[in-house]
């Protein structure tokens, strides 16, 4: 049998391409997972995912159409090049799930309104992603998408009582969370919080960047200065 291989930067996008459905699920370098046929009641387990050994791209297999797909930052990997970023696919998988905020007992508490950059979820729809969930957190779950410039690293969730929590074994350092686009024209401000981001971007009418915690303020005033050298 001969395979057609095409080439896509994410997993989810190598599994659309050959007809396979994306559980949100990338294994491990090394290992693969069998996953089932779009729209094929008989292909269950006849598609397949599988991570390259140094965690830098894979390839799917749609067994059942003969068609194959890799990914990755580049086509082609080698253990001899730089690895690059590795982002996790399933924390995009977990924000298109997350519901936009109508109320929130959180955000009244604080006198705030939620921008469009923050939405809900629960404990439950977290672990069916990440197989991991902030049980000690009470629903329904404030979903804060924190990035590092370039794409999203990791997740902070808020609880009805106020209580946070980060996305379990994905880094922090240097992430952050914004409430607009920069804009060249006007202030940037950056914050600790996301509350105290909104709150300020409210009054002053300025874009605010919450760095998330005391100790992470100078590590992303020095990322900011870098991505944006005449804000």
């Amino acid at each position: 049998m001969t395979f057609n291989k095409k080439h896509y930067r994410t997993p989810e996008e190598a599994c659309l391409a050959v007809g396979v459905d994306f559980d949100g699920v990338v294994p491990e370098g090394g290992t693969n997972r069998r996953l089932n046929v779009s729209g094929d009641p008989r292909g269950k387990g006849d598609g397949n995912i599988y991570t390259f050994p140094d965690g830098n791209g894979g390839c799917v297999t749609n067994f059942k159409n003969g068609e194959k797909a890799t990914w990755g930052e580049t086509s082609t990997v080698s253990p001899r090049k730089k690895p690059q970023v590795k982002y996790d696919a399933r924390l995009k998988v977990l924000w298109r799930k997350a519901q936009p905020v109508k109320t929130h007992p959180y955000c009244e508490r604080k006198g705030i309104k939620p921008t469009k950059r923050v939405r809900q979820i629960t404990r439950n729809e977290i672990y069916e992603i990440f197989g991991w969930a902030p049980w000690e957190l009470l629903d329904p779950l404030l979903c804060i998408p924190l990035t590092d410039g370039i794409d999203l690293v990791t997740m902070q969730f808020i609880d009805i009582q106020g209580k946070k929590s980060f996305l379990k074994g994905h880094k922090t350092k240097g992430a952050y969370w914004f409430t607009g686009k920069a804009n060249p024209a006007k202030a940037l401000g950056i914050a600790e919080g996301v509350a105290t981001a909104i709150s300020v971007a409210t009054v002053n009418k300025f874009p605010v960047i919450a760095a998330m915690s005391s100790s992470n303020l100078l590590e992303v005033a020095k990322k900011i200065r870098t991505l944006l050298p005449d804000q």
